[in-house]
């Protein structure tokens, strides 16, 4: 069973909420599927023969020093196994946002 791993560091400014997801791509010809961990936490799973997906999205609150990302493909072996390209995806961006603060509330 083919293994992968990394390590990265989102740096997103604060002020900012960013969605971000794992995408992975090969040819659909190829009969595999993968387990996603970030962290050691179980994401999901991607399988690359079956039709339209979405990148699961990583949690947005970082860690120090980085994340560890891990995935355990698995195949039958008839096709070559593992994503040919794994990139992060930013899926959404959005600035600023409206102050919050606390209100008394009304009397009865």
């Amino acid at each position: 069973m083919p293994r992968y791993r990394t390590h990265f560091r989102l740096d997103v400014p604060k002020g900012i909420d960013a969605s971000v997801g794992l995408t992975l791509d090969d040819d659909r010809s190829r009969a595999w599927r993968a387990q996603i961990f970030v962290n050691g936490w179980n994401l999901g799973q991607h399988v690359n023969d079956v039709g339209p997906k979405h990148p699961p999205y990583l949690r947005k609150e970082r860690p120090r020093g980085g994340d560890t990302l891990a995935l355990a493909v698995l195949s039958d072996g008839r096709t070559l196994s593992g994503p040919r390209d794994v990139r992060l995806t930013l899926l959404d961006c959005a600035a600023g946002g409206a102050p919050v603060a606390p209100v008394d509330s009304p009397g009865r």
